[in-house]
């Protein structure tokens, strides 16, 4: 896929996107990668007294009026000590959790905005014949995609051909394939989707991950964990030949902020699992880990690092995505 930068932006940390989509052949647009970031390297402090921070009601209620994603950060300190990564959860409080209800009600109609599952099927002339066929990597073949109407993350056109349905409608989506497009059969062409609007989205679940990490308090952030980020987006800023600084610049981010979001997600996931009693070595940890590695086609972590995934973006992905999974099954 193309890519404005060929670092990664991360919409919601380091996760599924760390290792690279794979949207070719597809009726996603290859052009709209989102984007990410790095991060200042001098922070340190002591631990911030938890006196000192809102009440988890507190900061509910100042984040209210927040975008949902909008990651809403305060002053907590980096501290120079550090934690084993099942207490990190000492140095967060959470919010209670808001009851999570994923899908709006039967008949709702879609609008631009909003994020719906579905499933579509793509044909196209690849032979010039006349006769259109199904092409490599334009189904769903009935796994469901969210997508978000308005994102422009599919090609011109296709989004918007779906407002107006409501769930359970099946419909003929229209569009052609942008000249540059990065796959040479389908550039230029015209297409045809038949595409099922599974549900209408009301909520997706990195949605309410987000409240969620926007309700919680930050005490304080490990040093190890600072490091690891900083670490982290030194080395793609200096893959891409340019320093953090200008990387930031070039993306219009704040490298102190970017960098303590990232983390308080992080920090978030952490606590979460701690609460659940799930560690790095435990049986659904190691389970999520290696179905997460073999999505994007490594055998074991030993091979995803030799291909330049770093031990920060498996385990943000990891933690992240278990994490989630935990808080729909909690939700009230």
């Amino acid at each position: 896929m193309k890519r404005k930068l060929l670092i990664m932006f991360l919409a919601a940390a380091f996760v599924l996107g760390a290792c690279g989509g794979q949207a070719a052949d597809s009726g996603k647009d290859a052009s709209s990668e989102a984007a990410s970031s790095n991060v200042s390297e001098s922070a340190s402090g002591s631990d911030a007294s938890s006196e000192d921070t809102p009440t988890p009601d507190e900061a509910s209620e100042s984040d209210s009026d927040n975008a949902v994603g909008d990651i809403l950060l305060d002053d907590a300190p980096v501290s120079e000590e550090n934690f084993d990564a099942e207490k990190y959860s000492d140095f967060i409080s959470l919010a209670a959790y808001d009851e999570f209800s994923p899908y709006a009600p039967d008949g709702t109609r879609v609008e631009n905005g909003m994020t719906v599952n579905i499933d579509y099927t793509g044909y196209a002339d690849l032979d010039g014949d006349g006769e259109v066929e199904p092409f490599d990597g334009g189904a769903t073949k009935g796994n469901g995609e969210p997508l978000k109407i308005g994102s422009h993350s599919y090609i011109d056109d296709f989004e918007e051909q779906l407002i107006g349905h409501v769930k359970g409608d099946e419909v003929e989506v229209n569009v052609t394939f942008p000249e540059d497009y990065g796959s040479e059969e389908l550039s230029g062409k015209d297409a045809r989707f038949d595409v099922t609007i599974n549900e209408i989205v009301k909520e997706t679940a990195d949605d309410y991950f987000s409240k969620v990490c926007n309700n919680s308090t930050t005490l304080a952030y490990p040093a190890d964990i600072w490091n690891e980020i900083v670490d982290y987006f030194n080395h793609y800023a200096e893959k891409n030949s340019m320093t953090t600084e200008e990387l930031f610049s070039q993306v219009g981010l704040d490298q102190d902020s970017y960098m303590r979001s990232r983390a308080k997600i992080l920090l978030t996931a952490y606590s979460i699992l701690a609460s659940e009693g799930i560690s790095a070595d435990s049986e659904e940890y190691l389970k999520t880990q290696s179905d997460f590695l073999a999505y994007y086609g490594f055998a074991d972590d030993a091979e995803a690092m030799e291909n330049g995934m770093t031990q920060l973006e498996l385990d943000y992905s990891v933690s992240y995505n278990l994490a989630l999974n935990k808080l729909k099954e909690l939700a009230k």
